[in-house]
């Protein structure tokens, strides 16, 4: 959708909140002149990866930041894991000479398998955009790591999932980019018994924005969902985060939450946490809750009580909302490596 030569994306399902201006993000569109460069490999050789080449549907699933993308992803790779595998496999996503650049991964997990998909991206980029599909058939695992702290000027990163029956989707998120950032995904519970959860840990920069939105659509029996975001803001930065959990018709016996803790540091900060919770189903259960402020007098008390400066003080509590996630990877080479980049930025 164009409007004064924009486009509209991370739209939350239905309208609300008109007059603050949260129903949506608003972006300029760009034609990328080449796929992003994308170095994959498979940890055991049992996942099948592809090579990146042009042509391939990048559409069949929905997703988070939306259709009104779909135009930027002409080049694909697909990463296949067979029945009862185990898998992981390491991606890093850059750019060759700075330029616009915008690539696709579908990830097709049969029955019983249980794969791990680590993205780095490295993109240098004027624009960089990543979609990821994920189809988890029954029984399957998937786990999605995403790490971005590169330093393009905007980057879009968009994901589906469509899930089997007890099948669960793992979504991990660092945000470190040192531009401005889409983020959005789009879970659809399809599957009894079926499970998605999403955290994301975030440091928007001074003077920079972070958009996300994130929809879990129960539509199975007996799903559950929870989604969870912490992070920080520096002067000047702005972020938004619209969270859906949408219990349809069908889906009884399903549960959803939704959490966010947000740390305010420094002046002019814009933060909009946006929780949504629809439902057309009876036996259900939906929860949210936020957390926005700055720190607490009486841990700032705390720190000067022992020599540490509120300067010291406000980075200690900073990497430690970050370093949470690293205990969740499951994989000791990407904690190390989530270390070394919190370690960096703070």
């Amino acid at each position: 959708m164009m409007e004064n030569n924009t486009i509209r994306v991370n739209a939350l399902p239905t309208l609300t909140w008109h007059r603050l201006h949260v129903n949506a993000c608003q972006t300029e569109p760009y034609v990328p002149a080449k796929p992003c460069a994308i170095q994959a490999k498979s940890e055991k050789g049992k996942a099948v990866v592809s090579a990146l080449e042009s042509g391939s549907d990048c559409s069949a699933v929905e997703t988070g930041v939306g259709k009104a993308v779909d135009d930027l992803f002409q080049w694909g790779m697909t990463v296949t894991a067979a029945e009862n595998t185990e898998d992981t496999v390491h991606m890093e996503i850059g750019s060759e000479d700075g330029g616009d650049c915008a690539a696709f991964v579908n990830v097709q997990a049969e029955s019983g398998s249980d794969l791990t998909l680590v993205q780095i991206w490295k993109a240098n980029a004027s624009h960089a955009a990543l979609r990821t599909v994920v189809r988890a058939e029954s029984g399957a695992r998937v786990r999605l790591i995403q790490i971005l702290a590169d330093a393009s000027e905007e980057s879009i990163n968009d994901v589906g999932c469509v899930t089997g029956e007890k099948a669960s989707f793992e979504v991990i998120r660092l945000y470190l980019s040192k531009g401005n950032v889409i983020s959005g995904i789009r879970t659809e519970l399809a599957g009894n018994g079926s499970s998605f959860t999403h955290k994301t840990g975030y440091l928007v920069q001074p003077g920079k924005k972070l958009d996300m939105n994130v929809i879990a659509n129960h539509i199975g029996k007996n799903t559950e969902s929870d989604i969870r975001a912490e992070g920080t803001l520096y002067d000047g930065a702005e972020k938004a985060f619209r969270g859906t959990i949408d219990l349809k018709r069908g889906c009884a016996g399903s549960e959803g939450k939704e959490e966010e803790n947000v740390l305010l540091l420094g002046d002019d900060v814009i933060n909009k946490t946006i929780p949504l919770i629809l439902c057309t189903e009876e036996d259900v259960k939906g929860s949210h809750g936020a957390s926005i402020g700055e720190l607490e007098q009486g841990m700032l008390f705390y720190f000067e009580a022992r020599g540490i400066s509120r300067e010291e003080a406000e980075k200690i509590v900073a990497k430690a909302r970050l370093e949470r996630l690293c205990q969740d990877t499951e994989d000791a080479k990407t904690a190390e490596y989530m270390h070394q980049i919190i370690e960096e930025v703070i």
